[in-house]
């Protein structure tokens, strides 16, 4: 748990899950607790703690068997991003490398890279099950999202509500025509308009694509 917290390049819920993970585990990383148990402990929804389980089994985190008819089973492999503080094992001196100042000129961009692009989460105005089915379609074709591509898709759909598309309407379609990119739905040529008002009781999803932009979290170009 100890290694989890010092993660700094997950998401709280990304966290949350994996926390309650190492929490169940046994000395060997196992552990094989239900989504409803992993849920509740976290004070999450089953999706929201699916999408965690599945981001973190891409960026290899956890290890996911499923035994049949007894649920999943799930090793924790934290990744080696840097040295823990307490660790024994370090390095002779002539291995070492004296670490440049983040502002310095010679500072690697791979560093700043690596801390940019942070998956965000999941905005309420984004319908999960639609989402979902776009990114397991990429999946599938073996092209799953980026850290960054996951990002500038989140604000791409949320400029795409600020404009009145329907956000499943437009999910669904790029799905089903195995697209890899999301597009805005634009007018037939008939002059009639091809759904891009959204459907009704979708106002509150607009305020909140609405909020999104105004509290500067659509930071990527779209």
């Amino acid at each position: 748990m100890t290694a989890v917290w010092d993660r700094e390049d997950l998401s709280s819920t990304q966290k949350l899950v994996l926390l309650s993970l190492a929490d169940w585990a046994n000395d060997e990383g196992l552990c094989w607790p239900s989504i409803e148990r992993v849920a509740k402990k976290s004070s999450l929804k089953k999706r929201a703690v699916q999408l965690a389980i599945r981001s973190l089994e891409e960026m290899q985190f956890i290890r996911r068997e499923e035994v049949i008819g007894k649920g999943n089973r799930y090793w924790i492999q934290i990744p080696m991003q840097q040295m823990h503080p307490c660790t024994k094992d370090i390095p002779p001196v002539h291995h070492m490398h004296e670490t440049p100042a983040l502002d310095a000129p010679n500072t690697l961009k791979i560093h700043q890279l690596t801390t940019k692009y942070i998956r965000r989460e999941l905005p309420e105005c984004i319908p999960v099950d639609a989402w979902q089915g776009w990114v397991e379609m990429r999946n599938e074709r073996k092209k799953p999202l980026t850290d960054r591509a996951y990002n500038q898709a989140i604000d791409k759909l949320v400029a795409f509500m600020a404009k009145g598309q329907n956000i499943t309407d437009v999910l669904d379609r790029s799905t089903m025509n195995n697209w890899l990119d999301l597009y805005e739905i634009k007018e037939q040529k008939n002059g009639t308009t091809n759904r891009t008002t959204g459907k009704p009781g979708n106002q509150n999803g607009f305020a909140a694509a609405l909020r999104y932009v105004a509290d500067g979290r659509s930071d990527e170009p779209f």
